[in-house]
Parts: structure tokens; C-alpha cells; sequence
């Protein structure tokens, strides 16, 4: 396969975890759950999007790769408790309620292994495009909030909070900005 990428966050610290069982949330194109089956992990790949799931499967159907492919929200998941090497979910879980949110993260937490390592991508309230009244019924956390969610219980391996640049993508082709927030934590 051509062309894949891991998401920079994921290139930097899969190889601080052990291979074993890895869980990606919200996959998108599938390039992150292709490259960590390729390294080794067994990975479990969830999306609520249908059409992503169809297109991924197509991607993977020649290749042996140690894939489970999950159609469903990531709310309804049942994230098993320490079962997770790696947890991935990059600009996926804001698209959640804030109940849903909050409990998403929660599983994720659970779902880790002792040492294990759960990397997190998403938009915060800052972001213009909420401002505009964009996805209204999704939680977007405040400054700070992300880190705080974890900051007692797991060692905070990398976050960053900033406005990014964005040069455009499918359905929002116009450059813009997005404010986001990224953590890396070890349970």
C-alpha cells in the first residue's frame, strides 16, 4: 500500500509501547490502523461512518493484516478494561456528547494496560469553526481541560494546546484554522 502515513503523535510513541493490542477510534482513512498492524500490534479499528468502514475494508482485503474492524460509535464500544497496549483516537471523540465524552474517556482510561499509552487529538471550544456554530451538540473542552482530565492518575508524556493552520481537506476545502488540543499519557 501507497502512501500511508501514522499521524505524527502516533509515529513518535508507538515504539515507547509494548506490541500487543492496539484500539483506534475514529480511524479516517485507516493509515494509523494499517501501520500499527504492519509493526506488529493486533489492532482494533472503530468508526461510526459506514462509507469509511466499506472503503477500509477494501483497502485491507488483500493484506493478512491483524485487523479487527469495528462499525460502530465509539459511546456504544465496549472498551475492555485492560486490554490496550496503544489507544489512538486523533480528531475523533469531540464529535461526541458531553456525557459521552466524559464516559468515552473514562473507558479509555480503564481499557489501558499498566504502561500502556493512549494518544489523543481534538478540537477545544476555542475552535472558529464552533464559534460559527458548527457541530453544536458535540463536546469541545476547554483550555486546559484535556490534560486536567488526566494529569492525576497517568504520567503526561506530551501536550500541546494551539491554533494550526489548515490548508483545506474533503468538505471544508478552503484554508482555515482549527484550536486543538493533543495529549500523550502512560498509565
Amino acid at each position: 500500500m501507497d502512501n500511508l502515513k501514522l499521524s505524527p503523535l502516533v509515529e513518535k510513541y508507538q515504539e515507547k509501547v509494548k506490541q500487543g493490542n492496539a484500539l483506534d477510534i475514529g480511524i479516517g482513512r485507516g493509515d494509523d490502523s494499517i501501520l500499527l498492524a504492519e509493526k506488529g500490534f493486533f489492532v482494533t479499528a472503530v468508526d461510526i461512518n459506514k462509507d469509511i468502514i466499506e472503503k477500509f475494508k477494501e483497502r485491507t482485503l488483500s493484506e493478512n493484516f491483524k485487523i479487527e474492524i469495528v462499525n460502530k460509535n465509539i459511546k456504544d464500544f465496549n472498551i475492555e478494561e485492560n486490554n490496550y497496549n496503544l489507544i489512538v483516537a486523533i480528531n475523533s471523540i469531540h464529535f461526541l456528547e458531553k456525557k459521552d465524552f466524559f464516559d468515552v474517556l473514562e473507558k479509555i482510561k480503564n481499557g489501558l494496560r499498566k504502561g500502556g499509552i493512549c494518544i489523543i487529538a481534538i478540537f477545544t471550544n476555542e475552535d472558529p469553526m464552533i464559534k460559527e456554530g458548527w457541530r453544536e451538540n458535540n463536546y469541545f473542552p476547554k483550555t486546559g481541560e484535556l490534560k486536567n482530565i488526566f494529569e492525576k492518575e497517568f504520567e503526561i508524556l506530551f501536550f500541546k494546546e494551539a491554533i494550526i493552520e489548515d490548508k483545506g481537506h474533503a468538505g471544508n476545502e478552503k484554508p482555515h484554522s482549527h484550536s486543538v488540543a493533543r495529549i500523550v499519557i502512560k498509565k
